[in-house]
Parts: C-alpha cells; sequence; structure tokens
C-alpha cells in the first residue's frame, strides 16, 4: 500500500529494474526544506522584460556580440525575431540569490479534506503524517 511520500520513494525507487528512477523529495515530513524556493519573478522584474507568448517559441539563441538578447523563433526553419530581456543594459541584476521562501502549507479546507477523507487510503502507521487531524484555527 502506498499512504505517505516514503512509500511513493520507494516505489520510483523498484519501478525499473536497472535502478534508473531515484526519487528526490523536496522536503521531509518534520517540515525540512531540501530544496529551497525563491521569489524568482519578483527578484528579476526589475532587470528583465517578460517575454509574452513565450510557448509559442521552441528555439532560443543567446549570442555574446548581442549582450541581453535572445533570438527566438517558433520553428527550426523560422527566421530569427531578436527580444530585449534586459530592461536596461546598464543596469545589471545582482549576483547574489534572493532570500529563500518557505512553503505556504497546506491550507485549512484541505487538511481537513484530508483528515476526512484519506485515512482509509492510508495504513495506521502512516496516517498521524498523511491526514493527521487540523489542529490549527480556520484560516481561510
Amino acid at each position: 500500500m502506498v499512504s505517505c511520500l516514503d512509500d511513493i520513494a520507494i516505489v520510483v525507487q523498484s519501478s525499473t529494474v536497472t535502478g534508473v528512477n531515484i526519487a528526490q523529495k523536496v522536503g521531509t515530513k518534520d517540515g525540512e526544506v531540501l530544496v529551497p524556493q525563491s521569489d524568482w519573478r519578483s527578484f528579476l522584474k526589475p532587470f528583465f522584460r517578460m517575454m509574452l507568448g513565450i510557448k509559442k517559441y521552441h528555439h532560443f539563441r543567446f549570442d555574446t556580440a548581442h549582450h541581453g538578447m535572445v533570438f527566438r523563433k517558433q520553428y527550426s526553419d523560422s527566421k530569427d525575431e531578436m527580444f530585449a530581456l534586459l530592461r536596461d543594459d546598464t543596469c545589471q541584476p545582482p549576483a547574489d540569490r534572493p532570500q529563500p521562501i518557505r512553503p505556504p502549507g497546506l491550507d485549512c479546507k484541505r487538511k481537513q479534506y484530508l483528515y476526512e477523507k484519506i485515512p482509509e487510503y492510508c495504513t495506521p502507521a502512516t496516517m498521524d503524517r498523511t491526514c493527521p487531524q487540523p489542529t490549527d484555527v480556520n484560516d481561510d
């Protein structure tokens, strides 16, 4: 039975005979963040322009002779379009990273749903981790 993240990791690890699939968790059951997240959008927004319709482009090329520019094409045989990524090529983004942000966790409504609907799919040993009784006051 798969009833917690550790069980999913075991399924992934054993899903191939050669062991090429390796589960990588982003956090622990105790709330430790293994893969820090940052608000890159806010951090980079003052320096870069948003490329509208980016999903329609499939080929991107950068050239050191055209600082702050990207060449984009919809298809491999399309004509290059040059797009200025930098808002101001004299103002570079800082070399440091933005501060990590803490994952918000589940809201009260989701916690209540898990508590009411999920226990039948969990082993007794994992119920307290996967669908514990909510203890926080309604914060919605």
